[in-house]
């Protein structure tokens, strides 16, 4: 968001590559954003993180509410009370939880679950040596154990039937899924056709993707998230939305900040009035009281583009949007975008051409992206929630007839809209500027 509301306990993802060796900071130019990688079905992945997080994470008191769960002092003589939010403080250790993608549990699963093996890096000790680091292993694609394992050099191996899969979009979730999510901390994952290469963008949740066979397409990687711990630049939180009644407190499911890909355009910013402004008239200070409500999606209302994603494609190029929250708040987001449509369900039968895929394993369904009759057509798509992850194919920006201006990508929900969650994709053959720095 414009001037000066941020996380100053902010964690990303980050890759290695974009940081300064000497400082330890970003690159002059790369701008902040989710970490989104990308990979060709039936790739073999490896993933090593490091984890520079502190031994004791800072932490701040937040507004954020959460649903009174685990018991806390039960025989204090006060009352059986629960911890909330600010009772707790983000873990030191790091993992890496990927959806979809085929891996050992015991290896590569990023989560500390049960009795199976530890799967997070923790922080450095001391101030000197090397980070810690875990190397994560994924396949995209499906193995399945076929028949009876062989003997080989009187070793019993097991025969691996291998299937890949264009999966799509995909979360990265982090280990800790309570505290660490509040701080920024998810990823994506975008696994392209078989054969597939790609160029990424100066911001490197966009890319252009070439596939054998289908046409050059742009690559639209969003990473939504809710329950966000945002700042003033006085350090104040910002508050949270009015509640819809009179008297009533602000809902829990919608009263912390959200974003996309690290950025908002809050409704309430843009018209100058206060987060949690009242919903009807209040002597010039409520949303009843804005007079240019029509403006809102405007460049003319703030002088320039939203700090929330404009997406660059040309007039009747193909592209895929992927829309992920690897966390966030318990309500559900609709997205939307003017002017296109889309199939609900855009996967080619097993039984059709393969097109360069190899027949895929008893019980293993689709395994890409194209076109399926059998799909319904929409132009909004709900339940957009925590750990969800959509993607979308578009045959022509622009619609149909290739009409190239900006179409508005939001959530429909009041709520979201209103935080900020909203963009715009451009259809122009105008080249994407570089970043602001």
């Amino acid at each position: 968001m414009k001037r000066g509301a941020a996380d100053p306990t902010a964690i990303l993802y980050v890759r290695k590559g974009d940081l300064d060796p000497i400082t330890g900071k970003l690159k002059p130019g790369v701008p902040v954003e989710p970490l989104v990688l990308r990979a060709a079905a039936g790739d073999c992945i490896n993933i090593t993180l490091e984890n520079r997080l502190p031994m004791v994470m800072p932490d701040l008191t937040q507004t954020a509410v959460m649903q009174g769960m685990v018991k806390r002092d039960r025989n204090s003589g006060l009352g059986s009370t629960t911890f909330s939010n600010n009772l707790m403080r983000p873990s030191s250790h790091v993992g890496l939880h990927a959806q979809l993608l085929a891996y050992d549990i015991t290896k590569s699963d990023g989560t500390n679950v049960g009795a199976n093996p530890i799967q997070t890096v923790p922080p450095r000790v001391g101030n000197t040596g090397a980070y810690p680091t875990r190397t994560y292993q994924y396949y995209a694609g499906h193995l399945e154990r076929e028949g009876k394992p062989i003997t080989q050099l009187g070793r019993s191996v097991d025969n691996i039937n291998a299937t890949a899969v264009e999966f799509g979009g995909l979360n990265f979730t982090p280990a800790d899924v309570i505290k660490q999510p509040q701080k920024g901390l998810g990823g994506a994952m975008s696994i392209l056709p078989i054969g597939a290469t790609w160029v990424d963008d100066a911001r490197k949740v966009t890319a252009t993707v070439t596939a054998p066979g289908q046409t050059t397409y742009r690559d639209f990687a969003m990473v939504w998230q809710k329950a966000l711990n945002i700042r003033w630049a006085n350090g104040r939180p910002v508050e949270g939305i009015a509640a819809e009644g009179l008297g009533v407190p602000t809902d829990p499911q919608d009263n912390s900040s959200m974003a996309i890909n690290y950025k908002a355009e809050p409704l309430w910013f843009r018209f100058g009035l206060a987060p949690d402004a009242p919903f009807g008239h209040a002597d010039g200070h409520g949303y009843g009281d804005v007079p240019n409500a029509h403006m809102a999606y405007s460049n003319a209302l703030v002088g320039g583009d939203p700090q929330t994603p404009v997406l660059y494609v040309k007039p009747g190029q193909p592209f895929r949007t992927h829309i992920m929250m690897p966390t966030g708040g318990s309500r559900g987001t609709t997205f939307q975008l003017d002017g296109h449509v889309w199939s609900v369900n855009p996967f080619q039968s097993e039984k059709s051409d393969t097109g360069g895929y190899p027949m895929s394993s008893p019980g293993v369904g689709s395994v890409r992206f194209g076109y399926n009759p059998m799909s319904m057509y929409i132009g909004a798509h709900e339940s957009i929630l925590p750990a969800a992850h959509f993607s979308f194919m578009h045959p022509s920006a622009g619609g149909s007839n290739a009409i190239p201006g900006d179409y508005l990508f939001r959530d429909y929900g009041a709520y979201g809209n209103t935080a900020g969650l909203w963009g715009l994709l451009r259809v122009t053959n105008e080249p994407e500027p570089a970043p602001a720095p």
